[in-house]
């Protein structure tokens, strides 16, 4: 018995024995690479340090988009030991629901986001909680300082930091920072350490985009299209404004607005994506055409048919009954009829050559996608009563970029060019690099003297019994077109005589073109006519952008007194913060940017202080400086927007100036405060920053 035990028990050892060496061998044969896998999962970590995306800025060099240090705030609930009052506490400061945390203290996960975008108060308050279980992570906060200025135009970013829209898309391969992303091995006590080596040192900062527009000019616009929108109830407005010299693009403005802090308004950019029958604008190409191909006799006399023409099976009607016309005032009062009898003595390949030419069916160049092409009709789908049509803007889509890229031509003596929103050089020695946009040769559509022609045409649009009166400015010579176009009701199908496309396109000053703009509002309520309507907005903003136009050596020239003649709203208005001329303080030697009225109300009636990335200014040799000469002349543009506070103290001490600094953070605001420059910080941006063109308008 005792013998079969002892058999008994060895046969069990050597059956176990047995065991334990296949299940060894095994592991270090079969699952060898497999647990070394597992093990390296547990183990093994990569921190990433990401590098800080460019800031995107106007001509000047001033900011309209940026990052600021944030943070975000996770949680491992695994540590999670908290008394009834501390979770109360984090649920208050993170304004969650107590269900809500409670969710998520409870999960079974290592770990869960708290907030992936904390305030810098909601960071400052959790770590004097100072609770187990929560991390802060440093993070880059994409920060638009002007709001909806240009909001649409410059776009989004997404949770990542990566271009959604806009510029930010666009130009992503540019902006975005190298990340470094740094090896870290977790110890069986859940410590991480770096590994000495293994990988390489290449974290560096976005690239600045330096964009040609003119924030100034820029924030006039917007401000100019948000009030009328209020005013006019449209379903939308373009307002583009181009600088002939360079075929750059100035300013952008869309209603409605977007705030792409907020993720608030409209993002759509109604001037790039929108097309849309242009209507009578389109006329100017006509006459281009018949200019420069000698079929234009001044002084004939055209037959305008008491304002209503059948043509095949389509009736042609004026919007006033003219019996005979001249050539030159079949344009000037723009009968859709005088048009079409003149057109038709083009042949049809003029026609379509003469549209091509000024780009009409091809992209601006630009090169950003939201862009559309707009469309020309398909060469089968022509004939006599599509050539009559297309020849006062009807039968084919344009966009407000098109429109604003003909008036262009014509204003540059017949030379196309493609537009440009990418400066050529960066204006602060800082800028390490500059972009250009896709900027090909210019293109002659129209000889010198057709442009100039055409020009005088335009000249008498505005003149006394013209259609465009209400682009007149005083004191400068206006060339320009209206445009009333009637929109077709989608469900009859027809053209709707309630429905119309308000339009003006022109240059000033006509006898020296400096700006091109074109002005459109969709479905205006009331008057509807391109002349009343779109015209007194296009002379504001050309008027506006040419008091304010910036030289060549980035130097704002301009008054107190015209800041003060162009900006005061109507009295019932609220005063609306806006930059103004540089001024002395009491030494004589600082100059700030002053406001027209340095606060604003706001819908409970507080009164909050007003701060943007606008210019500020230092004297330079303020002893040279007479008495009551323009500053602007002996003024240098300083910029802290973006630098943290120890960068902003070496360049104040640097220049000489005192600073005064409210909150933590980077610098998002700058002003000029009782002969102190007055720097706003990022803190708790999400939640106070006031924005300074969504208050009074």
């Amino acid at each position: 018995m005792n013998e079969r035990r002892i058999w008994s028990v060895m046969v069990l050892f050597v059956l176990v024995a047995s065991a334990f060496v296949l299940k060894s061998a095994r592991l270090q044969t079969h699952l060898h690479t497999s647990l070394e896998g597992w093990s390296e999962a547990q183990s093994k970590r990569v921190h990433t340090l990401r590098g800080r995306r460019g800031a995107i800025r106007d001509r000047a060099g001033h900011i309209m988009a940026m990052d600021v240090e944030g943070w975000s705030v996770s949680l491992r609930p695994q540590l999670v030991r908290w008394s009834k009052e501390e979770f109360l506490s984090v649920a208050q400061i993170l304004a969650m629901k107590p269900e809500e945390l409670a969710t998520k203290v409870n999960s079974d996960s290592r770990f869960t986001w708290l907030r992936r975008r904390a305030t810098e108060s909601e960071v400052h308050q959790l770590r004097e909680l100072k609770v187990n279980g929560i991390d802060f992570h440093p993070l880059h906060q994409r920060f638009y300082p002007h709001g909806d200025v240009a909001g649409a135009l410059l776009g989004t970013v997404n949770i990542d930091g990566v271009g959604q829209s806009g510029l930010e898309a666009k130009w992503e391969e540019t902006l975005r920072g190298h990340d470094l992303k740094l090896p870290m091995r977790r110890d069986n006590r859940g410590r991480l350490g770096y590994l000495a080596g293994g990988f390489a040192y290449d974290v560096r900062d976005g690239e600045d985009v330096h964009t040609t527009l003119d924030l100034n000019l820029q924030s006039h616009l917007d401000i100019l299209v948000q009030e009328a929108g209020a005013r006019l109830n449209p379903k939308s407005i373009s307002v583009v404004v181009l600088d002939v010299e360079e075929g750059e693009l100035r300013g952008l403005a869309s209603y409605p607005s977007f705030d792409p802090n907020r993720r608030e308004g409209n993002p759509r950019i109604h001037a790039l994506s929108d097309m849309f029958e242009p209507g009578s604008t389109m006329k100017t190409v006509a006459f281009a055409s018949l200019i420069e191909h000698g079929l234009f006799r001044a002084g004939k006399k055209i037959d305008c048919e008491q304002g209503k023409l059948s043509l095949g099976d389509f009736t042609i009607r004026d919007t006033h009954r003219y019996d005979v016309l001249t050539s030159e005032d079949v344009y000037k009062k723009s009968s859709n009829i005088g048009t079409l009898k003149l057109a038709l003595e083009l042949s049809e390949t003029q026609t379509q050559s003469m549209l091509r030419d000024f780009g009409f069916g091809e992209s601006t160049g630009l090169g950003m996608r939201e862009e559309a092409r707009g469309r020309l009709p398909k060469r089968k789908k022509w004939g006599k009563v599509r050539r009559a049509t297309i020849s006062y803007g009807h039968g084919l889509m344009a966009t407000p970029l098109q429109l604003a890229s003909m008036g262009l031509t014509i204003a540059s003596g017949g030379l196309r060019r493609k537009l440009k929103l990418i400066s050529n050089s960066a204006p602060h020695e800082e800028s390490e690099h500059a972009l250009t946009g896709d900027i090909s040769e210019p293109r002659r559509v129209l000889s010198k003297k057709s442009a100039l022609r055409l020009t005088r045409l335009m000249e008498r649009v505005t003149e006394k019994g013209g259609t465009g009166g209400g682009a007149r400015i005083p004191g400068i010579r206006v060339a320009g077109k209206t445009g009333t176009a009637e929109k077709v009701d989608p469900e009859s199908g027809q053209y709707s005589r309630s429905h119309h496309m308000a339009s003006f396109v022109g240059f000033a000053p006509a006898e020296q073109p400096r700006l091109v703009a074109y002005v459109v509002v969709d479905e205006p309520q009331g008057i509807q006519f391109g002349g009343s309507v779109a015209g007194p907005l296009w002379a504001d903003a050309v008027e506006y952008g040419l008091r304010y136009a910036i030289d060549n050596n980035r130097k704002i020239v301009r008054s107190m007194d015209d800041a003060r003649s162009l900006l005061a709203l109507e009295e019932e208005k609220k005063a609306i913060p806006r930059a103004g001329a540089p001024l002395r303080n009491g030494n004589g030697v600082l100059v700030g940017s002053e406001t027209l009225d340095e606060t604003f109300e706001s819908a409970s009636n507080t009164t909050k202080e007003t701060y943007a990335c606008l210019p500020l200014y230092i004297e330079k040799n303020p002893q040279n400086i007479l008495p009551g000469s323009d500053l602007s002349a002996n003024a240098e543009s300083v910029d802290f927007c973006g630098l943290d506070p120890r960068s902003a103290l070496t360049r104040a001490s640097q220049l000489g100036v005192e600073l005064r600094f409210e909150g933590v953070g980077n610098v998002v605001g700058q002003k000029n405060v009782q002969g102190k420059i007055h720097l706003k910080l990022s803190d708790a941006w999400v939640d106070a920053w006031p924005s300074l063109h969504n208050e009074g308008r």
